[in-house]
C-alpha cells in the first residue's frame, strides 16, 4: 500500500512525548528491559510504564531506543518469559491434519534485540510488500513489490545484492504478501504470491500465484532473468498456478497478510482484513488443486482487535508470519510487530481471546513496515519505502 504521508508516525512520536511529559511514564522501575506479558488491548498509558533512563530526544536511532544501556536486551523486545506452556516441549501433531512436509526449520520463543543485516541499494526492490527467505537456497531471500510494479519475484542475498529474478507473463494488481510453501500439485517447494491488496475496494475477486521455486547454482550468478513460465491447466510438470478467491456476500476487502499451510490432500489460506478500525476480522479457505477452475469461497471465521497503536493507520495489518511449530502467530503493523501465543498449532479459532505482546515498536528505521517472515534463526521485517534504501532487520533467536 503507498501512503503519500506517513502521518501515523509522527502522531505516535508526538503522543508518547506528550504522555512522558505529562508525567505518565514510569520512573521507578529501572529493572525492566522488556515488555513481558503487557496486553496492547491496554490503555496506551500502560504501555509507557517502562523504564525509559535516558534523554527522550536520542531517537534518531530506533524508535524509542532510549534504554538502560547496561542492558543486553532492546527495550521493546517481548521476551514473554511468564508464558505457561514451554515451546521448547515437542507438539503432537496428531491432533491435527497438517501435512509437515516442508524442510524442517528451527522454532524459538525468545529473541535477541534488533539487528541490521544489509541495506537494499538496488531500487529495483524500492516497494517490497513480501519477502520470505529461502529453505532450499541458503542465505537467500525472495522479495517483490507493491503495486504498480513489473511481475517480478526477486532473489536478493543477506549483502542485499540482487541474483536474479522470476518474470510472470502478466501484470501485477497488487501483490502484497509472500510465503514459501508446498505446491498444489506435490510436495515441492513452491513461492506464493499473495496478490489480495485492494485499496480502492473494488476487486471482485483476489488470487494467489504458486511458482515453483528454483535452485540456484552456488557460484554466483549475477542478474538473470526467468521470464518462460507457462501457465498449462492439465501438465503434470507445470511452472505455476493461480487459484481465485471471493469474499462473501462480493464484499471488498482490502488485505496485505496471509497466511498459508498445506492439509493431508489441501491446502489452508487465512487472510487477515487491513482495516484503520478497531476490529480486524479474518477470512478462512481451504482449496485443492482442481478448486483452480472456479472462485474458491472465502468464509469469514472471526474478528479481532488489531495489534498496534490506537492512532490513524497504527493498527492497519501488513504482514504476517507463523514459527515452524505453528504455535506462534506474528503480526506486522504500521506501528510495529506483536506476537501471538496460539493454544495448538495452527488453531486461530481464539485469536480474539489472546493477548498480542509486542516485539518492537516502530522502528524509525522501517518507515512503512510491510514485510516480515520467519527464517531458520529469527524473524526478518523490512519496510516498503521509495526515497531511501530499505534496511533488511533480524530478530534472531535466543538459544
Amino acid at each position: 500500500m503507498k501512503i503519500a504521508h506517513l502521518s501515523y508516525l509522527s502522531q505516535f512520536f508526538g503522543y508518547m512525548i506528550s504522555l512522558i511529559f505529562l508525567g505518565l511514564a514510569c520512573d521507578d522501575h529501572q529493572n525492566t528491559s522488556n515488555l513481558g506479558d503487557q496486553s496492547i488491548s491496554k490503555d496506551l498509558n500502560h504501555l509507557m510504564d517502562l523504564s525509559v533512563q535516558n534523554d527522550l530526544f536520542m531517537m534518531q536511532t530506533d524508535l524509542f531506543m532510549n534504554i538502560d544501556q547496561s542492558t543486553n536486551t532492546d527495550l521493546f523486545m517481548n521476551i514473554d518469559q511468564s508464558t505457561k506452556s514451554d515451546l521448547s516441549m515437542e507438539i503432537d501433531l496428531a491432533i491435527t491434519d497438517i501435512d509437515s512436509s516442508m524442510p524442517l526449520m528451527q522454532s524459538c520463543s525468545q529473541f535477541q534485540q534488533m539487528q541490521t543485516i544489509t541495506t537494499l541499494e538496488d531500487r529495483q526492490l524500492k516497494e517490497i510488500s513480501g519477502i520470505a527467505l529461502s529453505t532450499q537456497n541458503p542465505n537467500l531471500f525472495w522479495g517483490h513489490n507493491d503495486s504498480d510494479n513489473p511481475p517480478y519475484v526477486y532473489a536478493f542475498d543477506r549483502n542485499g545484492k540482487i541474483l536474479m529474478h522470476i518474470e510472470l507473463p502478466f501484470a501485477q494488481k497488487d501483490w502484497e504478501d509472500l510465503s514459501l510453501q508446498r505446491c498444489p500439485n506435490s510436495t515441492e517447494i513452491c513461492i506464493w504470491i499473495a496478490d489480495i491488496g485492494d485499496n480502492a475496494h473494488q476487486r471482485d475477486s483476489i488470487q494467489l500465484i504458486a511458482i515453483k521455486e528454483p535452485i540456484l547454482p552456488t557460484i554466483q550468478m549475477g542478474e538473470q532473468s526467468i521470464a518462460n513460465l507457462q501457465l498449462q491447466d492439465h501438465q503434470e510438470n507445470e511452472a505455476f498456478w493461480k487459484f481465485e478467491f471471493k469474499y462473501p456476500q462480493g464484499e471488498h476487502i482490502n488485505a496485505e497478510a496471509f497466511l498459508l499451510w498445506p492439509l493431508q490432500d489441501q491446502l489452508q489460506v487465512t487472510i487477515f482484513e487491513k482495516t484503520n478500525d478497531a476490529q480486524s476480522r479474518l477470512f478462512e479457505a481451504k482449496f485443492a488443486l482442481a478448486d483452480r477452475s472456479q472462485k474458491i469461497d472465502l468464509i469469514e471465521k472471526l474478528s479481532f482487535q488489531s495489534p498496534g497503536v490506537q492512532i490513524n493507520q497504527g493498527t492497519m495489518i501488513t504482514s504476517s508470519t507463523l514459527d515452524p511449530s505453528g504455535t506462534q502467530l506474528f503480526i506486522r503493523v504500521y506501528t510495529g510487530i506483536f506476537r501471538y501465543q496460539l493454544a495448538f498449532p495452527y488453531d486461530l479459532s481464539n485469536l480474539a481471546s489472546i493477548q498480542a505482546n509486542a516485539m518492537i515498536f516502530g522502528p524509525l528505521s522501517e518507515p512503512q513496515g510491510e514485510a516480515i517472515c520467519w527464517g531458520n534463526d529469527g524473524i526478518y521485517s523490512i519496510s516498503e519505502t521509495n526515497d531511501q534504501p530499505q534496511a533488511l532487520h533480524w530478530f534472531p533467536c535466543s538459544h
